[in-house]
């Protein structure tokens, strides 16, 4: 959890299978592509990361933590690294997007909170995620171009109920 104290919480097999299914669907990874993996392996957003480049033949790449609160050391990993991919807590994705126009990532995406208003002009795809982690990590997600009201909170994934 946030606080740094584990939950314990047990995750279904089917309910990974079916995230990342959904996840490789929504945003994909190629073979040749990269995927930044920013949370610590307690995080239950490492296991997208993990499980995402596991079934689509990608690389994973990790996020040196003297690197993971300087946005623009950051920046320079993934341009270095060639990430193509990277999910931020909301908090970092949104200096990410103030700060940050030129990178090497196709897509960012952002959980843990709400994002709020940012910017949509990037050349990046953002999207936006949120669940807690008894519903395997996401349960919602929307592409910040495709959002009408800034206080949505994105689409029902398949599979799951909101």
């Amino acid at each position: 959890g946030s606080t740094g104290i584990p939950k314990g919480v047990k995750i279904t097999t089917g309910a990974v299978l079916n995230y990342t299914s959904f996840h490789l669907k929504k945003i994909p990874l190629l073979p040749g592509d990269v995927c930044a993996l920013y949370a610590s392996i307690g995080f239950d957003v490492s296991m997208e990361v993990l499980f995402s480049v596991l079934s689509s033949g990608a690389c994973m790449d990790i996020v040196p933590e003297e690197k993971k609160l300087d946005i623009h050391a950051l920046n320079r990993h993934f341009v270095e690294h060639g990430v193509t991919q990277a999910h931020l807590p909301a908090q970092m994705a949104r200096l990410f997007i103030r700060e940050i126009a030129d990178t090497s990532l196709r897509d960012l995406v952002s959980g843990g909170e709400k994002l709020g208003r940012v910017r949509v002009d990037r050349d990046y795809r953002i999207t936006d995620t949120y669940g807690p982690t008894e519903a395997c990590i996401t349960v919602t997600c929307i592409d910040l171009k495709d959002k009408i009201d800034r206080s949505g909170i994105g689409f029902v994934i398949s599979n799951m109920k909101a």
